[in-house]
């Protein structure tokens, strides 16, 4: 019991030892004391650097990352960076009227594949594997037809893959011209019927498709830029068509084969030079 008084009284003793140094001191007065200490906070608190937005994106300002973590930070902001330019487009080309966006790379033809110039018509347009007319007629299940026209000379090349079979002319002065692959005619031969939601891609993307009528049989004239097809082949099997085509072409279908010619020729030449198929 005498301990606790005793530590009462040195408590009180030092209270009033604490009052009377302060009633000596020169302290500035209670009134807008909140407003000093926040004064004196704000002016000691360091300055924050402003924190740019793609900092913000990748980890709300914190402080510069050093090493590997830098690196992905700066690789996700070019990646933040891209993904807002991609966004801005499409709101411009979407959003304003009289602004056009062309989305990819520009229009331009597709690359062939570097041959020698002595490789035979079409070696480098993905027909397929070269080979003997003969050997073709053994492969394939139908029967091959050549056009009967005296502008056009010997076949040069037979090129076959699965059950399509394509057969090259190399340039001729008696034919109308020379595509831009270099061929004076291309006559491919499948198995198989055309889909027609693969005709209906072309026209939906611009391609112009004529409906026309080639020795009763109902087909194709495609005029335009590249464009490729599907087959469907006869146990219903979707065929994707690979190959490169080489200019305009007319399409038809005979006794279940599809046809497909192509060159420098009018519509109304093509068709006049499929009807001589036999």
């Amino acid at each position: 019991m005498s301990e606790d008084r005793s530590m009462s009284t040195l408590e009180l003793d030092l209270d009033a030892a604490l009052r009377d140094v302060g009633s000596h001191l020169a302290a500035p007065g209670a009134a807008g004391l909140a407003e000093r200490v926040r004064a004196r906070i704000q002016a000691e608190q360091p300055r924050r650097a402003a924190v740019p937005w793609w900092r913000t994106i990748l980890g709300r300002g914190r402080g510069i990352q050093r090493g590997p973590d830098r690196s992905r930070s700066l690789l996700l902001a070019a990646a933040a960076l891209l993904l807002l330019a991609a966004a801005v487009t499409a709101a411009i080309g979407y959003g304003l009227p009289g602004i056009r966006i062309l989305f990819g790379p520009p229009p331009s033809t597709l690359p062939s594949p570097t041959v020698p110039a002595s490789a035979a018509p079409g070696a480098g347009l993905g027909l397929g594997a070269p080979v003997s007319l003969e050997d073709a007629r053994e492969a394939v299940g139908f029967e091959i037809l050549l056009p009967d026209d005296g502008r056009i000379g010997p076949l040069d090349a037979v090129y076959l893959s699965g059950s399509r079979l394509a057969l090259a002319w190399g340039p001729d002065p008696r034919l109308p011209g020379t595509t831009r692959e270099g061929l004076g005619l291309l006559l491919v031969e499948i198995d198989g019927r055309v889909e027609p939601e693969s005709v209906e891609k072309l026209i939906r993307t611009g391609t112009r498709v004529e409906p026309v009528t080639v020795a009763g049989s109902a087909g194709y004239w495609i005029d335009g830029e590249h464009h490729f097809l599907s087959y469907i082949a006869p146990n219903g099997t979707r065929i994707e068509e690979t190959m490169r085509d080489v200019g305009n072409a007319l399409l038809w279908t005979r006794d279940g084969i599809t046809y497909r010619l192509e060159g420098e020729l009018t519509r109304d030449e093509a068709i006049e030079l499929a009807e001589t198929l036999s």
